[in-house]
């Protein structure tokens, strides 16, 4: 914290005011371990894109689904780790002001970092 501003009720609180990143998760071995798996997901993200692309591309496909030529679980992991260094203030405003209000949409939070 760096400094206390008075009361505005004007504004919902609790605010976020500056941010960067995804934290690392719960489950993923502490924050040495996020960072190798970042590394690691690095360059394997644009393979995995790279892949899907060919496949979305390729006519011999044209009349299958999207999971049916590409592994939709590396897909989503792939789109997490693009997405990791990127922190959306706003969007956490909005869940803070939900939960704020008791509207249980803040929820929806936990299911966009879960099923990215």
């Amino acid at each position: 914290m760096e400094k206390e501003l008075p009361y505005d009720d004007k504004k919902t609180y609790p605010t976020c005011i500056s941010g960067s990143g995804a934290s690392p998760d719960e489950e993923c071995g502490g924050p040495a371990h996020f960072n190798q798996l970042k590394d690691q997901w690095g360059v394997k993200c644009y393979q995995i894109m790279y892949t899907f692309l060919e496949a979305i591309t390729d006519e011999n496909n044209h009349d299958k689904s999207i999971v049916q030529v590409v592994n939709h679980h590396e897909l989503r992991q792939a789109i997490y780790w693009i997405n990791v260094d990127k922190y959306r203030r706003r969007q956490v405003n909005i869940y803070l002001k939900y939960y704020a209000n008791k509207d249980d949409r803040w929820r929806d939070a936990f299911d966009e970092v879960i099923f990215l």
